[in-house]
């Protein structure tokens, strides 16, 4: 059996980041046990090879989004 460790952090808003490997941070999870799933996943890439079902086998079209930025007044 082996160990793993994950640096586990928790956000301002309340969720929870998980580092990679690598040193980059997970998204924000809602859970703890999903931000520890989720920084462990680049160790099992064998998981996606072998079930089809988490591999999409139609391709997600991408497109450049244009996003504006907001424009707040202010209430004092």
């Amino acid at each position: 059996m082996k160990t793993i460790p994950v640096f586990v952090m928790r956000t301002e808003t309340g969720r929870f980041v998980a580092k990679y490997p690598d040193g980059r941070w997970t998204p924000e999870c809602l859970t703890l046990d999903n931000a520890i799933m989720m920084s462990t996943t680049p160790l099992f890439p064998i998981a996606i090879e072998r079930n089809d079902w988490l591999v999409s086998q139609q391709r997600v079209p991408i497109k450049k989004l244009d996003v504006q930025p907001l424009e707040f007044e202010s209430l004092s």
